[in-house]
C-alpha cells in the first residue's frame, strides 16, 4: 500500500500544487461527492454523540470496543482498494463516524457543563468554514479562486457571526 502511494505522490510533483488552471467538470463532480460524503459523515457523528447513552460511553469496555472496531473497519476499507465496493466503504465510513461521535460524548458533555456557548460557537464556526469551502469548490472555475475564496469567505462569515 505505502509503496504504491509513494509512487503516486512522486508522479504528482511540486508543480501540481501550484497549478492554478481551471477545474474540470470531472474534478467538480469529485469535489461534490467528497463534500457530500463529509456532510453525511458529520451527521453520523452528531447522531452517535446525541443518541448514545452516557453510561455506555463512560465504560472502559466501550473504549476498547470502539478502538478495535475502528481499526477493523479501516482495514476493511483498505482491503477494498480501487474503484469498487463503494457501498461497503460507505457503510464502514458511517460506522466509524458514529463510533467517533459516541466517543466524543463525554467531551461534549464536559464542554456543555463549563459553558453551553462553547458548543454553539464551535458548531456555527465549523459550519461556516465547511459551507464556505464547499460553496467555493462548487461555484468557482479557477483553482486560485478556490484557495483564496474559501479562506476569505470563511473569515468573512466567521467575523459576521462573531459580531452577533
Amino acid at each position: 500500500f505505502f509503496i504504491n502511494t509513494c509512487q503516486d505522490m512522486a508522479s504528482l510533483g511540486i508543480g501540481k500544487i501550484f497549478d492554478f488552471s481551471e477545474i474540470t467538470p470531472r474534478v467538480k463532480d469529485h469535489l461534490t461527492q467528497v463534500y457530500g460524503t463529509l456532510s453525511i459523515g458529520c451527521m453520523g457523528a452528531v447522531v452517535g454523540c446525541m443518541y448514545t447513552p452516557a453510561f455506555i460511553v463512560q465504560n472502559l469496555a466501550f473504549l476498547i470496543f470502539s478502538i478495535i472496531a475502528t481499526i477493523a473497519l479501516i482495514v476493511i476499507m483498505f482491503k477494498n482498494k480501487g474503484n469498487c465496493n463503494h457501498g461497503t466503504k460507505f457503510v464502514c465510513f458511517m460506522a466509524i463516524t458514529v463510533l467517533d461521535g459516541a466517543s466524543l460524548k463525554p467531551l461534549v458533555a464536559a464542554a456543555q457543563d463549563i459553558n453551553p456557548v462553547i458548543l454553539v460557537n464551535a458548531l456555527v464556526y465549523t459550519a461556516a468554514i465547511f459551507v464556505s469551502f464547499s460553496l467555493m469548490s462548487l461555484i468557482v472555475k479557477r483553482r486560485s479562486m478556490l484557495f483564496l475564496g474559501g479562506i476569505l469567505s470563511s473569515v468573512l462569515i466567521g467575523m459576521s457571526f462573531g459580531i452577533m
